[in-house]
């Protein structure tokens, strides 16, 4: 009788992963969800990555956002916005003040799912 193989577990790595082993590195990493589990999730894997200047923002994305556009200048300032929201809840507002600072290039990561189900509401 042959030996059962063993079983693999497969892990993928979640967005935040993938930025933080993007070469060459980003200068400085925002992760921003608004439940309290994930948070801690970020918060731990920018513990295990201590050389690098990471933020944890427990709070809804809109708002952080738009924050954060508000917050700073962005006449000598570039950015990369990965938008990976958990529905289609990225506000139109939040777009658009992303949009007016000329400086944040964003790659918006959604489900198909949701963008089915978006079409099939509109139709």
């Amino acid at each position: 009788m042959e030996a059962a193989e063993p079983q693999r577990i497969e892990q993928r790595r979640g967005s935040a992963q993938i930025a933080l082993g993007v070469k060459p590195r980003f200068d400085f990493t925002v992760f921003i969800d608004a439940k309290p589990s994930h948070a801690a999730a970020l918060m731990d894997l920018r513990a295990k990555n201590p050389q690098r200047h990471i933020e944890v923002v427990n709070s809804d994305a809109n708002q952080a956002l738009r924050s954060i556009v508000e917050a700073n200048s962005w006449a000598s300032t570039r950015a990369v916005l990965f938008l990976d929201p958990y529905g289609m809840e990225v506000e139109w507002q939040t777009l658009e003040a992303v949009a007016s600072t000329k400086a944040i290039d964003v790659w918006f990561l959604f489900p198909l799912s949701g963008l089915y189900l978006s079409i099939g509401l509109q139709i």
